[in-house]
């Protein structure tokens, strides 16, 4: 039996390979210096196909599984469903924020890590939740600060 999160995933991925567009896909590979695949379709379509999956995981209030879910996003290839993570994410409320979530966040963005992703990251969710932990924010970047990546 599929877990959820691999259902979802396979859903998500038949929506995106219906709007696949692979002359732009290899135009968008060689601006990201083919350092990830991608189905090429435009942002706007992208986020039209995420709609409902957004709505749909916002009852997910386990915390384990939403970061389970993200970390399978993100071993997908494409590149598409790192976008889908870090915009599903950035819907998070504040209310599901942890202070664990350092550990996750720091995983994020030093897998498959890139401009986009990285600086996507860092200016919405990270940040918040550096403003939402203060002190472990601290703490917490100042140990990365020495950690190879």
């Amino acid at each position: 039996m599929k877990t959820p999160s691999v259902q979802l995933i396979e859903q998500l991925e038949t929506a995106f390979i219906a709007q696949q567009n692979s002359a732009r896909a290899c135009a968008v590979a060689a601006y990201m210096k083919n350092r990830f695949p991608f189905y090429g379709m435009e942002a706007t379509i992208r986020r039209n196909i995420q709609k409902p999956f957004v709505v749909a995981l916002k009852s997910m209030e386990n915390r384990a599984h939403r970061w389970e879910l993200i970390r399978d996003l993100w071993a997908k290839d494409e590149r598409e469903f790192h976008y889908f993570a870090q915009d599903w994410l950035n819907t998070w409320p504040n209310k599901w924020m942890d202070e664990a979530d350092a550990d996750e966040l720091k995983w994020l963005i030093s897998q498959q890590a890139w401009w986009d992703s990285v600086d996507t990251i860092a200016s919405n969710y990270l940040g918040k939740w550096a403003q939402a932990f203060p002190e472990k924010a601290r703490e917490t970047f100042e140990e990365w600060r020495y950690e190879p990546v």
